[in-house]
């Protein structure tokens, strides 16, 4: 005679279904958890530099205090000046700093009170600029030019995005050329200043030029 399981399947559907609300409702809560951590990673990688005169976590009076005036006129620099001072933080591997928090910085900066060391805040000192310019507002201080017209010490900016400083060609052909930059802290690396040979042009960059470079 066929055994009848419908009386045993009842009594294990009555004991085992509080277990499989109970690990539907954990796996429920674990996925709502990872959706809320990679919501809240986003908003601080989209926290960039643009952001940084409006974060509340940037010390103004500490710049202040040092004897920083936010109002000073840009002064001239050489060429030759900045390639030296791009050159000097490269051989310091100052590493990548938007100064707003730790989302945003891969070790200590010893310009957070004036420029940053950022992209935009480590051109805004080899300009020797009065304080860190961001790669929406370099443009205030600079002029467009064309490629034929790159000399080293200008600057190939991507406005909002990034921000390079050209240190002269790399071939005769003017396809490649020696680039100084503060690249981030969420690529590959390095996360710290560094010259390197780049592929020119890059999409959505233009070249600059300091309006008060010699």
């Amino acid at each position: 005679m066929p055994h009848d399981f419908s009386e045993h399947s009842a009594v294990l559907s009555e004991r085992f279904a509080p277990s499989f609300l109970l690990v539907a409702n954990m796996s429920r809560t674990v996925l709502l958890l990872t959706v809320l951590v990679i919501t809240i990673i986003g908003v601080f990688a989209n926290d960039t530099e643009e952001n940084f005169w409006n974060n509340e976590l940037y010390d103004e009076d500490k710049a202040m205090a040092a004897d920083f005036d936010f109002n000073v006129t840009a002064v001239s620099v050489t060429r030759s000046e900045v390639m030296n001072r791009a050159k000097q933080w490269v051989s310091k591997k100052i590493p990548y700093c938007q100064c707003n928090g730790p989302m945003e910085c891969c070790g200590h900066c010893p310009y957070c009170s004036t420029h940053r060391c950022d992209c935009s805040g480590y051109v805004s000192w080899c300009w020797k600029l009065p304080y860190g310019y961001t790669t929406r507002t370099l443009s205030q201080v600079s002029n467009k030019i064309s490629k034929s017209q790159l000399q080293p010490g200008d600057i190939l900016l991507k406005p909002g995005s990034h921000v390079i400083i050209f240190g002269g060609w790399a071939n005769s052909a003017k396809t490649q050329y020696h680039a100084y930059q503060e690249p981030g802290c969420h690529n590959a690396g390095p996360h710290h200043a560094y010259a390197s040979v780049q592929k020119y042009p890059s999409s959505g960059y233009a070249p600059y030029r300091y309006k008060s470079i010699k």
